[in-house]
């Protein structure tokens, strides 16, 4: 069931993304290259408890304690790594782009049986990751179901703690004064606030103007060590013809780049904030 909101409606102008004489400037400095999906600017979930959001302007870095804009694309996504103490550098196994269907970072890191395709060896993993992930795949389309891995169960993750899989969602805001969708990396620890909301919406979700903010909380862990987590929130609403503005201008292109992006670079494999279990 939705409920309504009763909301201001914005001006899209408001917003640099769609901004003519932002847009303009920006592709005379260009002169004419391309812009790729990671040439945007990306915006952490705070690491030790911070309570500020830390933004890379032309002046250096500055603390937001929240961020709004326009939601113009958001996805899920996910990483399975070979150990929950992966070093920077290595490459992950599996990923996926919804937290559906996962597949191979590239198919150059295991080795098949040749006569029945089954993995034999990953490179990094122990050899107890290659036999259930050998067990678990899907052979005619060399896939696994996410959501049914071990790794990607609460309690798996380092210490017992979240899962060993590092999830989250992406969230690309076009705010006031970037002329380029931020792109915030909510972690784990806010995909349950985004999801309550994203159910209750009566249209989808680049019809709104959102607000992020941090709210510090502390683990369950032993240590009670402080942690992150964005809590989203709707504070507008666009025009049906400027949220059509949107979905043509930018959440068409940047969900076509997604499909392409090395979704690896976008999870780090240790330094996501602590993931609450359920």
């Amino acid at each position: 069931m939705t409920t309504a909101l009763s909301v201001p409606q914005h001006q899209l102008t408001k917003y640099a993304a769609f901004e003519p004489t932002r847009l303009e400037v920006m592709r005379e400095n260009m002169d004419g290259q391309s812009i790729s999906f990671f040439d945007l600017p990306i915006v952490k979930t705070p690491s030790g408890g911070a309570p500020f959001f830390t933004i890379d302007t032309v002046g250096g870095p500055k603390p937001a304690e929240t961020i709004t804009g326009v939601l113009a694309f958001t996805t899920l996504h996910g990483v399975l790594w070979p150990s929950n103490d992966n070093a920077g550098g290595s490459k992950p196994i599996l990923v996926t782009r919804d937290m559906k269907t996962a597949r191979l970072s590239s198919p150059e890191i295991v080795t098949r049986d040749l006569n029945t395709g089954r993995i034999t060896a990953i490179q990094g993993a122990t050899q107890a990751m290659v036999d259930v992930l050998s067990e678990s795949e899907n052979l005619s389309t060399n896939t696994w179901d996410w959501n049914t891995l071990p790794y990607t169960q609460f309690g798996t993750g380092k210490n017992g703690v979240g899962k060993a899989a590092k999830e989250g969602r992406l969230a690309f805001v076009c705010t006031a004064d970037s002329p380029l969708p931020i792109c915030l990396r909510m972690a784990p620890s806010s995909l349950k606030a985004m999801k309550s909301i994203l159910l209750k919406l009566d249209l989808p979700y680049y019809h709104y103007i959102w607000q992020f903010s941090i709210q510090v909380k502390e683990s369950k862990s032993p240590g009670k060590e402080k942690y992150s987590e964005i809590v989203p929130k709707i504070i507008g609403t666009l025009a049906p013809e400027d949220a059509a503005t949107v979905a043509s201008s930018w959440k068409a292109p940047l969900e076509t780049e997604w499909r392409k992006a090395d979704v690896s670079r976008v999870v780090d494999a240790v330094s996501e904030p602590t993931e609450p279990a359920e």
